[in-house]
């Protein structure tokens, strides 16, 4: 009976020694994972303090710099600062324009000498002397002590007076297609009425005479505006069914320069004609070639002859330092 109770309680603390190294285990597992955390905390943590130090050395050093130059500020002497301002300045433009143009276009007068005719320019020489300035070819046929009828018209078309030119033919050179008329009453003009008054020729416009001549030497694509009055303004005038004749309007055509006359090499005249886009026709010979620079507006020279290709046409401007030009 003794030995039977004896084989129990060996049999009772085996169970009982499990459980306490079990339970050894455990808590020695639990410490183990206690202590790997608590590494693992300090890691993080004197991470993040090295790196809010250097936050700081970095705020520091930059504030330490801003006092360093607010003291170089204070001790700094005074000084004057100039600056030069630089505008810009739009380049000028060189489009010609309508007021210009009205300062010379009543300048511009029609001439009709015999069965020719073409436009002209009006001029003034010293005190007194008034001409005209055409093409040559325009009164090549001009007879004897027989004048030609220059017609005057104010901006909107109207009438100025008609006036005549003398015989006399004169220009500054035979090389060029010019010539200089005289400038006269016409003695036998006839009478319109009390209502239609005649401009005096001192009072009619002569400014075109004044204004300068562009350089001998333009470039090709600079403006060019043509005034006079061509064939292809031809207006028939009928009255109560019948034709009183016909009449010729002063035209404004614009374009540029479009090129040089190769052939002026081969003459005695030093300086190139122009080839132009602007329209012309028979008729504008003798009238006036406006361009414009830098400089303003200014004479490019006389419309003078049209040559035509298989599809279009290009007028020639003969170069107003070819039309005064003297040896």
């Amino acid at each position: 009976m003794k030995e039977k109770i004896k084989n129990q309680r060996g049999f009772v603390q085996i169970p009982i020694l499990t459980a306490i190294v079990v339970g050894i285990l455990a808590v020695s597992g639990i410490g183990y994972f206690s202590v790997k955390q608590y590494q693992n905390y300090q890691v993080v943590k004197n991470e993040k303090e090295k790196i809010a130090q250097e936050v700081q050395q970095q705020k520091d050093s930059e504030v330490e710099k801003l006092k360093q130059e607010v003291e170089a500020l204070k001790n700094k002497k005074p000084e004057i600062v100039t600056q030069t301002i630089t505008k810009e300045i739009p380049a000028q433009s060189t489009e010609i324009t309508v007021a210009e143009l009205n300062k010379y276009i009543t300048g511009v007068v029609k001439i009709s000498c015999g069965s020719t005719s073409g436009s002209g320019t009006l001029a003034k020489s010293g005190a007194n002397k008034y001409l005209v300035l055409t093409n040559r070819h325009v009164v090549n046929n001009l007879s004897t002590n027989t004048p030609c009828l220059v017609a005057v018209e104010d901006t909107d078309g109207n009438g100025l007076g008609g006036f005549m030119t003398g015989s006399t033919i004169s220009s500054w050179n035979n090389l060029a297609d010019v010539a200089v008329l005289d400038l006269r009453i016409w003695d036998k003009m006839p009478n319109l009425g009390e209502g239609f008054a005649i401009t005096s020729i001192e009072n009619l416009n002569y400014n075109i005479s004044l204004l300068k001549n562009c350089p001998e030497f333009m470039p090709v694509g600079s403006p060019v505006v043509i005034v006079g009055y061509p064939a292809y303004s031809e207006q028939q005038i009928i009255v109560g069914g019948v034709s009183m004749g016909a009449t010729l309007s002063r035209i404004v055509s614009n374009g540029i320069i479009s090129g040089y006359d190769a052939t002026i090499l081969f003459s005695e005249l030093p300086y190139k004609n122009y080839f132009i886009s602007a329209k012309i026709d028979s008729g504008n010979s003798g009238g006036i070639a406006f361009s414009k620079n830098e400089n303003g507006l200014c004479n490019l020279g006389i419309p003078t002859w049209l040559t035509i290709g298989n599809y279009e046409t290009q007028g020639l401007v003969q170069n107003i330092h070819n039309v005064f030009y003297t040896k």
